[in-house]
Formats: C-alpha cells, structure tokens, sequence
C-alpha cells in the first residue's frame, strides 16, 4: 500500500531526472561490509556482518571473547544490508545490482557539510551511552544460587515442558525461575490448573 504511493511519485521524478541528485559515496552505505572497509586499516582490524542469525551469532563469541582481535565490528539485522531488509519491495541481489550500477555511473560531487558540522558541534547527533541490561541474578551469594537452581530443576519436572507461554513466562524454564524467586506459582500454569480441575471433577 504504502509503496504504490510512492511509485506514483518516483514516476514524477523519473520524468524529471535534474530533479534527483545522487551522491555515489552515499549509495555505497545501502551496502553491507561498506562501513566496515571505510574504518579498516593497520591500526584498526574491522570486521561486517549481516543477517540477524549472524549477528546473534557474532555478538555470542564477542561476549564470550572469541573476536577480540576486531576493533570495529559493524552489524546489520538485514541481510547484505538495506537493500535486504523487510520493506524493500525489490529482489535484494537486482536492487544490490542496481545500486552498484548507480555507483560506476555516477559522478563524484563536492557535498556542502557545514550545516551537518554545525548540528554536530550543537550536539544533535549525540547519543545516550549505551549500558548492559540488568540480567536476572538467582542469588548473589553463589552458595543460595546452587540451592534455587536445584529447585528450579525440581519445579521443572513438575511443569508440563509445553513451553505454551500461556502463563505469560516464555518457555516453562522461565516460569520455575519465576517461581523459586517469588515473582510467580505453580499454579499460574494453565496446562497444570486444567489437569487439577479435571481431577477433581472426577
């Protein structure tokens, strides 16, 4: 829907080609592996990634220090970047042919920055740090944290093992969690409150 709006209006530039201005060092960042090329060198080993699967994969062995030798690792959810993401209405690989074509065809221009310097000296482009979400801790004291887990584990064999999320916990793992740190119970289990109410029917 929301493309056929704006097909109406490419048309009405591709009638008008002055009216589109293309910077070919601007296009090349619909790219993956781009950004990471810009910033490798000596100094700095950068590495590209793309795809959400990849990405999860590669931030796993970052936390677990297995890529430490990278500087700069840039990370794209979509695949090959923009131009595979989900609201792109075209073939990823002709719409990557495409760009590339734009980019040896196109002809460099001098880009006026001031006004982008000026805003970034104002602080419009700066950005809140980035902090670690809190983890759930069972217990601070490692000695407690063995107990709780082994309870876990017992409420664990008494939860169906559905993983049906109908209790609001993801998976029935997390609902024993929840349980043993006071913030659910047992009974908030669907699967359990039927199979008791059906008992004691009978």
């Amino acid at each position: 829907m929301i493309y056929g709006k704006v097909r109406e209006i490419i048309k009405k530039l591709q009638n008008n080609p002055v009216d589109i201005e293309t910077y070919p060092q601007g296009l090349t960042w619909a790219l993956s592996g781009v950004q990471a090329e810009l910033v490798d060198c000596d100094d700095i080993r950068a590495l590209s990634v793309n795809g959400v699967e990849n990405v999860m994969d590669i931030l796993s062995r970052v936390e677990d220090h297995y890529l430490d030798q990278y500087d700069y690792i840039v990370l794209r959810s979509c695949t090959n970047g923009c131009v595979g993401g989900c609201l792109n209405v075209e073939n990823p690989f002709v719409a990557m042919s495409r760009i590339k074509k734009m980019i040896k065809e196109g002809e460099n221009k001098e880009i006026n920055v001031d006004d982008l310097q000026e805003l970034y000296h104002e602080g419009e482009f700066a950005v809140v740090p980035l902090t670690p979400r809190p983890i759930m801790e069972l217990d601070k004291d490692i000695k407690n944290a063995i107990k709780k887990m082994k309870r876990i584990n017992e409420f664990l064999t008494m939860l169906p093992g559905l993983n049906c999320s109908a209790c609001g916990s993801p998976t029935c793992y997390a609902l024993a969690e929840d349980i043993v740190l006071g913030e659910a119970s047992i009974d908030d289990c669907v699967v359990l409150l039927k199979r008791h109410s059906k008992e004691g029917e009978e």
